[in-house]
């Protein structure tokens, strides 16, 4: 093999080693935001297990009201960030990889 070969190799190797490792810290980052997300939908339950006492009942009511209507979370293009979502597009970015990387390292 010459030496433009090896280093033709050498520089896809490291092409498949950053793509794999963004890909790898994107999966990580989106299971960190569905793990908030997860956490901010416990929110209303906790609010009303907090015991104020009997005359801030119904503020305490509007403020759960308030924090389901608001549907606090983290986003991306309109659609929350849970596991299903990742699930979905790391279901569809590997069949789209399994049938583009093939292409892109044949030879000749």
């Amino acid at each position: 093999m010459s030496l433009e070969g090896r280093h033709l190799q050498a520089v896809e190797g490291a092409m498949i080693g950053w793509i794999g490792s963004c890909l790898v810290m994107a999966f990580l980052l989106s299971n960190a935001a569905a793990l908030v997300n997860m956490k901010i939908s416990r929110i209303p339950a906790l609010l009303n297990a907090v015991n104020f006492g009997h005359e801030i009942d119904q503020d305490k009511a509007l403020v759960v009201s308030n924090v389901l209507t608001c549907d606090a979370s983290l986003k991306m293009y309109n659609v929350r960030i849970d596991r299903a979502a990742i699930m979905r597009v790391t279901y569809y970015s590997v069949a789209v990889m399994a049938a583009l990387l093939p292409r892109l390292l044949r030879r000749g």
